[in-house]
């Protein structure tokens, strides 16, 4: 008899260890599918949320003066440190990018590894408008550490594309 439960027990430790096994790799699994991609978290901040609200909407509205608010999202982050910043999304055939100020491409690994680029002249006159536009809106601060960046792209791409903000504690 005392065999007999020694087996039952081995057994039942047994399956106590498969499931818990089966719960930690599926509790891996979703930690690595929802893990940010394009870089591990310490290379970037917190994902772009576009909004039609708030501070993106009075953005929206602004840039939708010289193209339809349909074809125009915003993301705005404000830091730590209290800087804005601000991403115009704008619904357009070329995929193309410009920044403000010091921020540079390789500072969005997600938008140079889907083929962004900066527009082959420099700005283009739009995206200098965009740019004018936003800082407006937000009260431009360099010295604060307000930034702005504006995408085109196809409006298509828009649910697919994952950006993230340049991680804070860096010179943007």
């Amino acid at each position: 008899m005392n065999k007999r439960k020694g087996r039952r027990l081995i057994r039942g430790l047994v399956l106590v260890a498969v499931a818990l096994a089966a719960i930690l790799a599926g509790f891996l699994c979703l930690r690595d599918r929802d893990a940010p991609k394009g870089g591990s978290p310490s290379t970037h901040g917190p994902a772009m949320v576009f909004s039609r609200e708030g501070i993106a909407g009075e953005i929206i509205s602004a840039v939708g003066d010289v193209v339809s608010p349909e074809r125009t999202r915003a993301a705005v982050h404000v830091t730590e440190t209290g800087a804005r910043w601000v991403c115009v999304l704008v619904q357009d055939e070329l995929r193309h990018c410009t920044f403000d100020d010091d921020w540079t491409l390789s500072r969005f690994p997600a938008l140079s590894e889907s083929g962004f680029r900066a527009p082959p002249h420099g700005p283009a006159r739009t995206h200098s408008i965009y740019l004018s536009l936003a800082r407006k809106v937000i009260g431009h601060n360099r010295e604060r550490g307000d930034r702005v960046m504006v995408v085109t792209c196809p409006e298509d791409e828009w649910r697919e594309m994952e950006l993230y903000w340049p991680a804070e504690g860096k010179t943007p």
